[in-house]
């Protein structure tokens, strides 16, 4: 039979209900701005199905770009 976990991984409808409504709604935790402390350091993440780079820049803000 199929196991809780399978029911809830392999679910298409679910995926695209949380893709809309958590994915597409809400703002996300990417990273901890330890983890780029100097200008030019970067990390990828994953935002739902999208990746993400986020990286820190010269004047000491931090942004996020898709990767395309």
């Amino acid at each position: 039979g199929l196991t809780q976990k399978h029911l809830i991984h392999g679910d298409k409808e679910l995926f695209q209900h949380e893709m809309k409504t958590i994915f597409a709604r809400n703002w996300l935790f990417l990273t901890h701005d330890s983890l780029i402390p100097s200008p030019g350091d970067y990390v990828t993440a994953k935002m739902g199905v999208d990746e993400v780079i986020v990286s820190r820049q010269n004047d000491g803000s931090v942004r996020a770009f898709l990767n395309v």
